[in-house]
């Protein structure tokens, strides 16, 4: 049984870990690494349509979500309904309302602002503030993940998308976390991290496919 010093420990880590993990992330704007950027746009022009419902782990105030989403949302702009859903996992319960509302400082956009960025944004005319537009904004759901709890899903994702959350943390203590938030990708799911997984992903259900990019092979057991 679980003695009342360990309950109060697992207690305070989890409600304190949210608070550190945002101070320590990289990501202060939108589209911080154009590299895995590119690597969803391989993804896409490869499985086209079968990526559907994806999961963004992150501890910012909803970037990284609106960030796939848009890019995205760019991929299929000339179809009436894309067929995406973008559910925003942030670890910091106070961003929840910043993210839900998809308004931030000027200085999220990174310079130059790409062109494929453009057109889901809006500037405000008198504050220094960029809006997320409506049409993304649908698409992006956010809930807070009370970690680290295990990422429980009603339905499973296709792509997980983990970038500067846990490349902070010391090998492979990172790789290990990434792989546990992956057990609710389905098999022949992708996971696109800043992470290096290591030689622990065969053996955990994974293959890679490029630097930063897997799939799942099978549904893993759960340990």
């Amino acid at each position: 049984m679980m003695s009342e010093i360990e309950s109060s420990f697992q207690s305070v880590w989890a409600q304190e870990l949210p608070h550190i993990l945002a101070a320590l992330t990289p990501v202060t704007g939108l589209v911080h690494d154009p590299e895995l950027c590119a690597a969803l746009d391989e993804l896409v022009a490869r499985r086209g349509l079968g990526i559907r419902r994806v999961v963004v782990l992150s501890a910012d105030p909803g970037l990284e979500a609106y960030t796939v989403a848009m890019r995205l949302s760019w991929h299929w702009r000339h179809t009436p309904q894309p067929p995406f859903q973008v559910l925003g996992l942030l670890l910091c319960h106070e961003d929840l309302q910043t993210a839900r509302r998809g308004v931030y400082p000027m200085e999220v956009l990174p310079s130059p602002v790409p062109s494929w960025l453009s057109p889901w944004i809006t500037r405000h005319r008198r504050q220094p503030r960029v809006r997320i537009a409506p049409a993304v904004r649908f698409r992006v759901r956010f809930r807070h993940l009370p970690w680290p709890c295990a990422v429980r899903l009603r339905e499973a994702a296709d792509l997980l998308w983990c970038c500067g959350v846990f490349e902070p943390f010391v090998s492979p203590l990172g790789g290990r976390l990434v792989l546990e938030a992956a057990r609710v990708v389905r098999p022949g799911g992708f996971v696109i991290t800043d992470v290096s997984l290591g030689g622990d992903c065969r053996e955990r259900g994974l293959r890679p496919l490029a630097p930063g990019v897997y799939q799942t092979v099978h549904w893993w057991r759960v340990s």
